[in-house]
C-alpha cells in the first residue's frame, strides 16, 4: 500500500477541492553539511538566495529564505539552490 505525501481530511462529510501543492519558504543547511560541501559554495550560490549565518561563528548555519509561501516560484528557486548545493 502506497504511503500519501500529503495528509488528507478525516471528515468526509466535508466536500473535496483542489488543494495546492506546498511552496517552500525556507532551507537551513546545518554546520557539518556546510563543512561536507565546502563553505564557500554553500555560501554563494549563483543564483541566489544569499543566506543569513546562523548561530556561533565557529559552528554556524545556513539559512536560506526563498519567499512568504504564496509565489511558486520559490519551488524552482529550492530545486537550483539544491542542484548547486549537490555539485561538490
Amino acid at each position: 500500500m502506497a504511503r500519501q505525501s500529503q495528509s488528507t481530511r478525516r471528515d468526509l462529510t466535508v466536500p473535496s477541492h483542489l488543494e495546492l501543492p506546498p511552496i517552500p519558504v525556507t532551507f537551513t543547511l546545518g554546520h557539518d553539511e556546510i563543512e561536507r560541501i565546502g563553505p564557500a559554495h554553500a555560501a554563494h550560490p549563483p543564483q541566489g538566495p544569499t543566506p543569513a549565518r546562523l548561530g556561533p561563528a565557529a559552528q554556524s548555519a545556513l539559512h536560506y529564505c526563498l519567499g512568504d509561501g504564496t509565489d511558486a516560484r520559490a519551488r524552482t528557486t529550492f530545486q537550483r539552490l539544491v542542484r548547486h548545493l549537490k555539485q561538490t
